[in-house]
């Protein structure tokens, strides 16, 4: 039986809509596990409907991101906790009767990708962003793209015209979070993924998705229409006080 391992980066702008894929495809049959961590599972209501959810740790189970000394702290320990306690996970399912046959992980998690081809599993990058975006990431990083300076242009094949204020803003390397300016543009490891997956749908942007799709390990797929009971994400669980969420 296939058994996928949903593995998203845990902010919620990057959980609902890996939330959202995981539970189409579960719909459509192979059981589906979300993997999120101790702090969002004990502070958040996820309405997982059909999807299995299991915890990991980032470090910081108690406090979550906002405990962290730094960003640089979490995404260190993030990377450090979570790798161990997913490959315990996956271990702990494979005599389980209901192994894991493959996992697919959000592009801002690269332990994610370690971790499945350590264990053997399939792996496959799903970006939370458009592929107009994803596309700027990869080019900017492969040297084939520069944000322009004030009132200059740049284009490049697949994309339009763009000015400075065009580029998403983890784009300029002197921008003021260089730790996620980092994940930003290191998403996409080609040589590695067997396949990546973006959140996105033809009508949107058919330009972006077929110049991807050339020569690259790329999925596109059509903007999804089947009837889902709850398409809910996760909300934020007040307890009478109210917590800060990162987006």
């Amino acid at each position: 039986m296939a058994h996928v391992l949903v593995l998203p980066y845990p902010m919620q702008s990057h959980i609902n809509p890996m939330l959202q894929f995981a539970k189409r495809l579960a719909i459509k049959g192979p059981r589906t596990t979300l993997v999120l961590t101790h702090f969002i599972i004990n502070t958040v209501d996820v309405e997982a409907g059909p999807v299995h959810v299991e915890p990991i740790s980032d470090g910081h189970d108690e406090g979550g991101m906002q405990s962290a000394v730094t960003l640089e702290d979490y995404f260190q320990k993030l990377d450090e906790f979570g790798s161990k306690t997913l490959e315990e996970l996956i271990l702990a399912h494979e005599n389980s009767g209901i192994p894991f046959t493959c996992m697919i992980y959000d592009s801002f998690v690269p332990w994610g990708l370690a971790v499945a081809k350590k264990l053997g599993l399939p792996a496959i990058a799903f970006s939370t962003q458009s592929c107009a975006v994803s596309a700027i990431y990869y080019y900017v990083n492969e040297g084939k793209l520069d944000a322009p300076g004030v009132q200059a242009i740049e284009s490049l094949e697949g994309l339009p015209p763009m000015e400075r204020s065009d580029f998403p803003s983890f784009a300029f390397r002197n921008g003021s979070y260089p730790t996620l300016t980092a994940y930003a543009l290191n998403q996409f490891k080609m040589e590695k993924d067997d396949w990546v997956l973006f959140n996105s749908f033809d009508e949107l942007e058919s330009e972006h998705a077929e110049r991807w799709s050339v020569g690259s390990p790329m999925v596109r797929t059509r903007h999804c229409r089947m009837r889902v009971e709850s398409m809910d994400g996760i909300h934020l669980r007040m307890d009478g006080h109210p917590r800060a969420w990162p987006v």
